[in-house]
């Protein structure tokens, strides 16, 4: 039902554009509309100029703006909104300043030419009406990223693939885009009678077409190449980069966006990425297979339709790049945009702190470096977006290290490891992933009363990519137990033993009962199971358990299971961070902090939002009379 609502809003929408768009073909041409270009309320020349100006300028910024970087995937920073929507609700967007001119347009009658004969006004009036024609076909028909995408809804279902999208050849686009502008001049140009406020209209279009011809082209296909390169067509994706270049010599981001595509092509169909896949994709087959054997712990469906984007992205990208890519979806959610609710937090801080530092950091150039396939959307893809995630990272450094009492970031370093986007503060890497992890170990060890120098078992249910088992790991003597579902659980095995190729580690598989692994598992630093295996650990085998951001995507039954299998295994504390409230769509459920709660034997001695995300919350509980 949900997603026939979906399809329903979506296509009304694409429809209603539509619609807009003959109406503004009658409107120019004064044929089968109320109100048209020549009718109306009439005012003073220099008031009806002033007024259609301003109306032909707010219509130009409008635009304008929703073509800028900043705007583009809007809808993967609104929580819950689905992604698919995103450019059927731009075709509202868009609508709203061409609703307005047509409304509040003041005629300038006077006339400039008027074809007198009859065979001349039918073959002008026939002319302009073929330029709309062309215009509207062109919007139907050419389904990228710039027109209304009718059939775009209907991805959503599952017999209809992202993959299976057609788009033109670069030399075919070309030739396209060039017949749209065409048309557009054709339709409000050519007509039997040209007046003042036709003229007026006609040439402010021409000057903002004229503009965004000298600018856009390349961005629209730098674009388009990201999508088509995240869906696995890379020799098309190279075609439109390659083209850009030649066009546009000195476009230093298709320069770059090419080399990053053609440096992780080369790798993918090396021998070491082959084998790399082939052990991942068997991990994950053999992770699904445990989970499907006890349909409780089947993921939920909002994690289904995660897993199965991490799992495109890892193919197209190689995991060797997951920190620009799946990471982005493990709590490192980029921050981009100065609406983001980290940025204004951040701000504060840096209010209080009066530290140049962040300032100071250096970062690579902008670039394709992103998480969503789905619409493709490279948050970083602009300078001014890159320069607010400098600096966003270079402030929550400088917050976590000043308040790194146990010495976490002292010494630490980001790992290049999973190719991460590059910050550098003294020359050294630093990460918004590392950052967190230390705020939060600090948060534990002191309100736990834990030390670096104890040797404990931590276990985590949702681990990401395994940061904070990297921070175990550097800098205590404690062992790590992280429970996943694939693909991440493959990922985090990898770049474990990638970090630590010293260390035992307990590689995910199979086992029929706690006896038959525990010498194992105890001989071993670290170790990787899927949620289902959490069964066969004994009670109190663990000193603390973590969880974050991962228990509110289950379903409503898992996430009380699971809570109680927590309580039953940990003998100090469990530590919590979730959102106050969650609306998982996907599921068609709402929790709330309420249902986070420990049941019984817990106390809570820890209970405050979140320092750098208030939507969030963070908890402690410690076993009531512990030894």
């Amino acid at each position: 039902m949900k997603t026939l609502i979906r399809v329903a809003y979506g296509a009304s929408c694409d429809f209603a554009g539509i619609a807009l768009l003959l109406y503004l073909a009658g409107f120019v041409t004064n044929i089968g509309v109320p109100k048209t270009i020549d009718t109306g309320l009439r005012a003073p020349i220099p008031v009806a100029l002033a007024n259609n100006t301003l109306l032909i300028v707010i219509l130009f910024l409008h635009y304008s703006a929703m073509a800028q970087p900043w705007f583009r995937g809007w809808s993967s920073r609104v929580p819950h909104f689905p992604h698919t929507l995103e450019r059927s609700t731009n075709v509202l967007f868009a609508s709203l300043p061409l609703v307005l001119l047509i409304w509040l347009w003041q005629p300038l009658p006077t006339v400039i030419w008027d074809a007198q004969s009859a065979p001349a006004r039918f073959v002008l009036l026939a002319l302009g009406v073929a330029g709309w024609i062309t215009v509207l076909l062109f919007a139907i028909l050419i389904r990228h990223a710039e027109f209304f995408n009718i059939k775009r809804e209907f991805i959503q279902f599952p017999s209809v693939g992202f993959r299976d999208m057609r788009f033109l050849p670069s030399s075919a686009y070309r030739f396209a885009a060039h017949l749209e502008t065409a048309g557009v001049l054709v339709a409000i140009w050519v007509t039997p009678t040209m007046t003042v406020g036709h003229l007026w209209f006609s040439l402010g279009i021409s000057m903002y077409l004229f503009l965004t011809a000298i600018s856009s082209n390349a961005e629209k296909a730098c674009g388009l190449a990201a999508a088509l390169h995240a869906m696995g067509r890379p020799d098309e994706a190279r075609e439109f980069l390659v083209d850009v270049i030649f066009r546009n010599p000195g476009h230093v981001g298709a320069q770059s966006q090419l080399a990053r595509i053609l440096k992780m092509d080369a790798r993918l169909v090396s021998d070491e990425a082959k084998r790399e896949n082939a052990e991942r994709r068997a991990l994950i087959e053999a992770a699904r297979a445990s989970l499907e054997n006890d349909p409780f712990f089947t993921p939920s469906r909002f994690w289904d339709q995660i897993c199965a984007k991490h799992e495109q992205l890892l193919d197209q990208l190689g995991i060797n790049n997951f920190k620009r890519s799946v990471a982005h979806q493990y709590q490192n959610w980029l921050i981009h945009s100065s609406k983001d609710i980290q940025w204004r937090r951040l701000l504060e801080i840096w209010k209080a702190n009066r530290t140049w530092q962040p300032v100071l950091n250096t970062v690579e150039g902008a670039d394709d470096a992103g998480w969503n396939v789905d619409p493709p959307f490279y948050p970083l893809s602009s300078p001014s977006s890159m320069a607010i995630y400098k600096l966003a990272v270079g402030i929550l450094w400088e917050h976590a290290l000043a308040k790194d009492h146990f010495g976490f970031l002292k010494h630490f370093e980001e790992s290049t490891i999973g190719s991460p986007i590059r910050v550098r503060r003294n020359g050294s890497l630093i990460s918004q992933d590392a950052a967190h992890s230390a705020r939060e170990l600090n948060t534990l060890f002191h309100r736990a009363h834990i030390t670096r120098d104890q040797s404990l078992t931590f276990a985590e249910l949702g681990a990401g990519h395994g940061r904070l088992a990297e921070m175990i790991g550097r800098f205590t003597n404690s062992r790590y137990l992280i429970f996943d579902i694939p693909p991440a659980l493959a990922v985090s095995q990898w770049y474990v033993q990638q970090l630590f190729p010293n260390e035992r580690v307990f590689q995910f598989r199979e086992f029929s009962s706690w006896d038959d692994i525990e010498d194992e598992v105890d001989s071993c630093r670290f170790a990787f199971f899927t949620p289902n295996q959490i069964k066969s650990f004994p009670h109190k085998s663990v000193d603390v358990f973590i969880n974050f951001c991962s228990l509110m995507e289950m379903r409503r039954e898992q996430i009380s299971w699971f809570l109680d299998r927590i309580g039953q295994m940990t003998r100090h504390s469990f530590m919590s961070k979730q959102y106050y409230t969650w609306k998982n769509i996907a599921d068609g459920i709402v929790v709330t902090k309420g249902d986070f709660a420990m049941k019984r034997d817990f106390d809570l001695v820890y209970d405050q939002p979140d320092e750098i995300n208030k939507d969030l919350f963070v908890q402690l509980w410690t076993r009531r009379g512990r030894s």
